[in-house]
C-alpha cells in the first residue's frame, strides 16, 4: 500500500515544472523570432536533452517494475519524441532564415519576398511552440510518475 502523499509535496515537485514550462516557453519564442540571432546551439541542445529523455522513458516503460505505468511512459516518451522532433525541423528552418538574412538583408528584400520570410518565420514559430508544449507535457507526466513513486515507501522522507 502507497503512503499518502502530502500536499506539499505535489506543490514543491510539480509546481516548478509548469513555471518551467512558462518561462522556458516565453524564451524559446523569444529567440525563435529573432531571425537576427544563430539559436542553432541552443535548439540543437533542447534536442538532444529531449531524445535522451524519451529514450528513458520508453527504456523505463520496458522493465518489469514498470508493468503499472508502462503505458503512461510511453506517452510521456512518444511526447518528448514528437517535442524533440518538431524542435529539430524549425531549428533548421530558423537556420535557413537566417543565413538568407544574411546574405540578403531583410531591407533590401521587395515585398513579396519579405512577406513569404515572415511567413515562413511565423509558420516555423507555431510549430517550435508546438514542439515545446509537446516536450513539456512529456516532461509534466515524467514528473508526475516519478513524484508519485517518490512517496510510495512508508521512509521516504528519512533523513537517518
Amino acid at each position: 500500500m502507497e503512503t499518502p502523499q502530502p500536499k506539499i509535496v505535489n506543490f514543491a515537485y510539480r509546481a516548478p515544472v509548469v513555471l518551467a514550462m512558462f518561462l522556458t516557453g516565453l524564451y524559446g519564442i523569444i529567440v525563435y523570432i529573432d531571425y537576427t540571432n544563430n539559436s542553432t546551439l541552443v535548439t540543437n541542445a533542447a534536442f538532444v536533452v529531449m531524445a535522451s529523455l524519451s529514450a528513458i522513458s520508453f527504456s523505463y516503460a520496458r522493465t518489469k517494475e514498470a508493468e503499472k505505468i508502462s503505458n503512461r511512459l510511453t506517452f510521456a516518451g512518444e511526447r518528448l519524441l514528437h517535442g524533440a522532433i518538431l524542435l529539430i525541423v524549425t531549428s533548421v528552418i530558423k537556420f535557413i532564415l537566417f543565413k538568407i538574412n544574411e546574405t540578403y538583408p531583410l531591407e533590401e528584400l521587395n515585398t513579396a519576398f519579405k512577406i513569404l520570410f515572415w511567413s515562413v518565420l511565423a509558420l516555423g514559430g507555431m510549430i517550435f511552440s508546438n514542439g515545446l508544449l509537446f516536450a513539456h507535457t512529456g516532461l509534466r507526466i515524467l514528473n508526475d510518475i516519478m513524484v508519485l513513486r517518490m512517496t510510495r515507501e512508508r521512509d521516504w522522507d528519512d533523513l537517518y
